[in-house]
């Protein structure tokens, strides 16, 4: 897991960004601006091209990868684990690359990347969850279809390329 420092560069691109789209109304929305964040981290530290589709958000050595990013309260452990919602799956990428960015007093103050795995390998190995029931792992209900990886299982990224 890499740790990355988040720059006011990174956060005034990402607002930016968001507000070029017309995807947030207002400065705060972690939902929006949590995505744009774990985009603009990875870009500062990896030879990347962004890519914008339906599908995938970065190639990275002619590899696709989809960036999935959640927002944390604390730096995260090898045992945490990394949720993709089941209806994603139909996306065409070939990698996913995980990041934890931590807000504190409603202003991203770190970051970490978690890792990353290419897509078939993350539903080969995930755990598949059903909406509705409970997680033995932490006794959560589960909101929606999806499946779930520890950190420990993915790849360790290696800043300049996706490797």
């Amino acid at each position: 897991m890499l740790e990355v420092k988040i720059t006011k560069d990174i956060i005034k691109n990402s607002c930016q960004k968001a507000f070029e789209k017309g995807l947030i109304k207002s400065s705060v929305d972690y939902f929006t601006i949590k995505d744009l964040i774990g985009l603009e981290i990875l870009k500062s530290i990896l030879e990347c091209s962004e890519k914008e589709n339906k599908d995938y958000h970065l190639i990275c050595e002619e590899n696709s990868y989809r960036v999935k990013t959640d927002i944390t309260n604390t730096e995260p452990k090898p045992y945490h684990e990394c949720i993709v919602k089941s209806y994603n799956s139909r996306q065409k990428f070939d990698r996913y690359i995980f990041v934890r960015v931590q807000f504190i007093n409603d202003v991203p103050k770190r970051a970490w990347i978690a890792g990353w795995i290419d897509k078939k390998d993350y539903f080969k190995k995930s755990i598949n969850l059903k909406k509705g029931e409970v997680d033995e792992s932490n006794g959560m209900e589960i909101k929606f279809n999806c499946c779930k990886i520890k950190i420990e299982e993915l790849n360790e990224i290696h800043p300049i390329a996706c490797t």
